[in-house]
């Protein structure tokens, strides 16, 4: 057994420049995220209520870009879309910097939104072309350690621009961020299929591609009770994790008064509590049924934070991380479905 074997990692010969474009875009995810929200408050003078009325707004106009994802990928294919959708990123995070009237900001941001609306399925579709014979799970496994760990470092990085530059370093966090989805898609898009080796196991078609594949669109999707099931649970914990990503750091730096560096250090801190703890937890809940785990994810979900805003209510938001991170170290039970593909 080889040390990636042991390891669990996937094969990445003749994909490295995938690899690398998942750490350049968890980077710059890292440096932003952490400020979505304060950004437009502190570099662009708006109140957070009108900010949070903003994104709201933002947010609604969204919503029919997600079942666009699907037809697309399947015409396009996922690199396309994925390329596609960075560069479409790069218009709105550039056109962010140069204007601070609300109405404008709201465009952008939706516009960003139907971005990320379309990256996110062509991504794990596109690691579903390019895994090995019995390696998705692998793959899926590396893109989120890799992401938790530059995620993590991004936040630092974006913590320490805010820290020493005020107004101007949340300028530059937009301005890096936005250098990342560039180079991202420019990985994706000099990536070659033909540099992948010959699989030494069955390999997924692509989109569109397989045999006795038919587009029969969502009504057939819809008719699949069990998918249904797995629609409403990925929609519960989803809203779980944008509760924590969005508004910790409102509330870490306008509640709790605390320096505007610590929402980045936070999540550095949170993303380290999952990277270390993410295969232990994946490991013991192996021998259990999904539906469980998910159950026991949720109950993390509920009793975690809701503990620790109750308790210590002097304390800094820094000791409160680890009941949020114990929550989130309840993310690899989230991909069950994807981890145990239907036979075909």
């Amino acid at each position: 057994m080889t040390v990636i074997d042991a390891l669990g990692l996937p094969h990445t010969r003749g994909r490295v420049p995938l690899v690398l474009a998942q750490l350049v875009d968890a980077l710059g995810t890292g440096l932003f995220l952490p400020f979505a929200v304060v950004y437009f408050h502190a570099a662009k003078g708006i109140s957070l209520a009108t900010v949070g009325v903003m994104l709201s707004v933002a947010a609604l106009l969204s919503l029919p870009a997600g079942p666009l994802a699907g037809p697309l990928i399947d015409r396009y294919g996922p690199r396309r879309v994925v390329v596609a959708s960075n560069l479409v990123r790069v218009l709105t995070f550039s056109g962010c910097v140069f204007t601070d009237v609300p109405w404008q900001l709201v465009v952008l941001v939706t516009v960003t939104l139907w971005g990320e609306s379309q990256f996110r399925p062509a991504a794990a579709a596109l690691v579903a072309q390019v895994a090995d014979g019995g390696q998705r799970a692998r793959w899926y496994a590396m893109d989120r350690a890799l992401r938790n760990v530059w995620f993590g470092a991004g936040g630092l990085l974006g913590s320490a621009l805010v820290g020493w530059g005020g107004s101007p370093g949340y300028t530059a966090v937009v301005v890096f961020n936005t250098v990342s989805f560039l180079g991202a898609a420019a990985l994706v898009a000099a990536w070659s299929r033909a540099a992948v080796p010959a699989a030494s196991g069955p390999r997924p078609a692509p989109a569109g591609e397989g045999p006795g594949t038919g587009r029969a669109g969502y009504r057939e999707v819809l008719a699949d009770r069990a998918f249904r099931g797995v629609l409403v649970t990925v929609a519960v914990f989803a809203l779980c994790d944008l509760a924590l990503t969005v508004l910790l750091s409102a509330y870490v730096i306008e509640a709790r008064g605390l320096p505007a560096w610590q929402p980045g250090t936070l999540f550095a801190l949170n993303t380290l509590l999952v990277v270390l703890g993410q295969t232990a937890v994946a490991r013991a809940v192996e021998r259990h049924r999904c539906p469980r785990v998910l159950q026991a994810a949720a109950l993390l979900w509920t009793g975690g934070p809701s503990a620790s805003s109750r308790s210590c209510p002097g304390s800094t938001a820094r000791s409160r991380s680890p009941c949020s991170s114990s929550a989130w170290s309840s993310s690899p039970p989230r991909n069950c479905s994807r981890r145990r593909p239907a036979a075909p």
